[in-house]
Order: structure tokens, then sequence, then C-alpha cells
């Protein structure tokens, strides 16, 4: 098992407050424009813009708590190396086939893309890391970055994960990534990128991170062909999440609309592709149940590739 390095990696890091180059000092990130430190706690680099890790402090613990309740705690998987593989008669076993889908999608569209290229990959919303541990296993130098430190379901129980096949883990906002423009070759987002608190700020930031020719895959995200069919399932969420757990949404509109997300990647230089992919019986299952007791339509859940032009695109 390899040892987790001391140190943080030599990345070429942005501030999150002025958007300057930050000073690696091996275990501390220092602004000097703004004399801000960023220190690198229990294998996590913490790079909150000042004063959002307080504004998240009420929102994170809730949300720690509803994913505990669902069974998303990474201990609770006897191994959890084998993710996204699980027992079939485990709680989340419907979802968890679904991620394995898409993930064979993953790698296959990053090897049509790039051969056998070793990638510098940004996984971002990675939880608990089981899609960074994947990607290192291919080989690829992997960044994980999410808000949520929490060590059971967030970057911190990743690190057990991270001393397998080591990945960087970054406690940042999909809208405030605090990396230099053009310094990283794929962007992938599983099941995360419709929290995003500002769908527009966070394409903004996956562009100006993404090199010329790289892409921004996109999983396992409900996108309806219409906003108003999006707003009825948030509504039912809404109520779900208020029985279940005596608690609201984290974010307003957790979803996509299919021709509203293709004009914002489009106007961004990228060149976008979905495929929709073949769910297995238990998936299906799952989500028929879901539509029958439900008025809303169901949503969509296609693998969107968005590839970044050569000549780059404005954001």
């Amino acid at each position: 098992m390899p040892e987790i390095p001391s140190r943080i990696s030599s990345q070429p890091w942005r501030c999150p407050s002025c958007s300057g180059p930050l000073m690696n000092l091996g275990d501390v990130l220092m602004c000097l424009e703004e004399r801000l430190s960023f220190p690198r706690e229990h294998g996590m680099v913490f790079l909150l813009a000042p004063g959002r890790a307080e504004r998240l402090s009420g929102l994170l613990p809730r949300l720690t708590a509803i994913r505990i309740e669902d069974g998303w705690r990474l201990s609770d998987y006897e191994h959890p190396e084998l993710l996204p593989d699980v027992d079939p008669e485990h709680a989340q076993a419907p979802l968890w086939q679904q991620r394995k889908v898409s993930w064979d999608a993953v790698v296959g569209l990053l090897k049509r893309l790039y051969g056998a290229s070793r990638l510098k990959v940004l996984d971002l919303g990675a939880s608990s890391g089981w899609m960074s541990h994947r990607l290192a296993g291919l080989g690829h130098e992997v960044l994980a970055c999410d808000p949520n430190p929490d060590g059971e379901v967030g970057l911190g129980a990743a690190g057990v994960l991270a001393g397998r096949r080591y990945f960087e883990r970054i406690v940042c906002e999909m809208e405030s990534l605090p990396l230099q423009d053009g310094s990283v070759d794929a962007v992938i987002s599983s099941g995360s990128f419709h929290y995003a608190q500002s769908k527009e700020s966070a394409m903004d930031e996956v562009c100006r991170v993404l090199k010329s020719g790289g892409a921004f895959v996109l999983t396992d995200t409900p996108i309806f062909s219409n906003r108003e069919d999006g707003q009825l399932m948030s509504r039912q969420f809404a109520a779900v999440l208020e029985a279940e757990h005596g608690a609201g949404p984290w974010v307003d509109e957790p979803f996509l609309v299919h021709g509203q997300l293709k004009a914002s990647l489009e106007s961004r230089g990228l060149n976008v592709q979905a495929v929709h992919l073949k769910r297995g019986w238990r998936w299906k299952a799952y989500h028929f149940s879901s539509y029958l007791t439900s008025s809303t339509a169901t949503a969509d859940y296609p693998l969107i590739s968005a590839v970044k032009s050569q000549a780059g695109g404005s954001f």
C-alpha cells in the first residue's frame, strides 16, 4: 500500500479569494497578495474562500446526516475499494448499478479520446472518492474536489482509498476551483454537478481549468426535457426530505435541462455529445417504481461529453 505524501502536490494552485497564484510551502499554500494561508490537514488541502467555510457550516452537517441515514457511509461497505461494485442486496444497489454502467462508459470514453495517455483528471464533487480511486488505479493523476471534508461520507473518508492509490483531496467548491487556467486534461462529475449552487458559475470554472482539447464528462445527473418537470421533481424531493429527515433541500433546483445544458456548454466553446446508456433491470425497476409513486416525468441520465475546442472558447 503506497504511503500518502506529507507535502502538497506541485499543482498550479490559484487563490480562491483573489485568483492569484499560491506559493506552495509543503504543508500550506500561501497567497502573498492577500496574506492568506490554506493548510493541508488530515491529508486534505483546504481551499475555501474566506467566509465560505463558515457559511457552509450550517449546510454540510445536514447534508452529511442525510447521506449517512441513506446508506452512503464508506465504512458501511465491506470492500469500498471495489466500488461501484456492491452486494446486490445493499440498500443503494440500484444506484450503484447505475454508477457501474456510467463508470464503464467513462473509461471507454477516455480511451477513445486520449488512448493510453496518462491524464490529469479533476473529480468534481468527488464525495468519498470512489471514482478518484478507480481513476488513479488506471494510472491517471487525480484531484478529488468536494466542499465536504466529513470523515464518513466526504473527502475525509476518502483517505482510506487514497492510501491505496494516491490522489490529492481538495476541499473547495465547484464555483471557485483553486487551479490555474488550462491545468487539467479532463473534468469528471459523477452524480454531483446538479448540486452546484450556481451551475453557470460552475460551468465557467470547468471551462477555465480545462486544457484545449480537454473533456468535461457529466454522469449520473438528472436531466429533464423541460424546466417545469424538473421543478415538480424538486418540490417532491423537498417534501421527501422534510418527511424523512426533517430538513429541506440544499439547492433550489437539483437538476439540469437538456436544451439549456447543451446551449450553455456550446456557448463556452465545448463540443457536446450525449450518450444514452443501457441500464440493468434493477435500475429500471427502481426508476419505474419512482415514476409510479410520483406525478412527474422521469429524468434522463445520459453520459454527457463536452470537449473544449482547440481554439479555447470564451468563459
